[in-house]
């Protein structure tokens, strides 16, 4: 198209005719404009398309690390749930010496310890995406951002405060007559009074259901709620 302008522009001026060169000369201004403009907008449109493609991929990643967090949850709280279950007995005085064999986690209830931890590769790619790309107005990364700092904060801190009442309760353990025979699983008559009916025991257990049940296995019973509550919300985002 170019060079059919060219042709003719040197014909008008071969033939002097001044005025209808500087139309097409106008008119061959106007073509490479036009084809200026159509290449920098596709250049946009292309732009937006792999910001877009990159945030929907980061938005599943996070969703599969949420269904991978929801799972491991699902553990977490089923043993916390039977520790508690135990524990009240031991708190309202329910297991004696007659009936302690029925309760074989019963010398284990302030020794046991899991750990939960979020996985954040997602949420690690939306920061550096987010410091790359202006975000704005949209509600799902803010309540994905507003859902990561806070549980992460609190989980990480639930984690090490139990973890540290749990290796106190070793190290009292370990002063204990009977600590080797607890070691091998053995019950002793010394040991079994002391999970039935010494106050010291019943205090730790107590102790132990406000961190690892009160606050623990309560923190990442509501993390895995908001968890499918946003999963849901990107596969329906992901989706459209």
């Amino acid at each position: 198209m170019i060079k059919i302008f060219r042709n003719m522009r040197k014909d008008k001026l071969e033939k002097g005719k001044t005025s209808s060169y500087l139309k097409y000369a106008i008119g061959e201004i106007a073509l490479v404009m036009i084809g200026i403009l159509l290449a920098v907008q596709i250049n946009n449109w292309n732009e937006d398309r792999k910001v877009k493609n990159e945030l929907q991929n980061i938005l599943k990643t996070i969703a599969s690390d949420l269904q991978r967090d929801t799972m491991v949850a699902s553990s977490v709280i089923q043993l916390y749930d039977t520790i508690e279950a135990n524990s009240v007995r031991v708190v309202n005085k329910e297991i004696n010496k007659k009936n302690y064999k029925k309760y074989p986690m019963l010398r284990s209830l302030v020794t046991l310890y899991s750990p939960y931890s979020v996985q954040t590769k997602g949420y690690d790619m939306l920061k550096s995406y987010s410091n790359k790309n202006e975000i704005q107005n949209d509600t799902l990364v803010s309540a994905i951002n507003q859902f990561y700092v806070p549980f992460i904060q609190l989980i990480n801190d639930n984690n090490e405060m139990v973890k540290k009442e749990v290796l106190e309760n070793i190290d009292a353990f370990k002063e204990k007559s009977w600590f080797v025979d607890w070691t091998q699983n053995r019950f002793t008559p010394e040991m079994v009074n002391y999970f039935t009916q010494s106050e010291d025991y019943r205090k730790k257990v107590a102790a132990n259901l406000i961190f690892a049940i009160r606050n623990h296995k309560n923190v990442i019973v509501a993390y895995k709620g908001q968890a499918a509550r946003i999963i849901k919300v990107i596969k329906e985002k992901t989706e459209d």
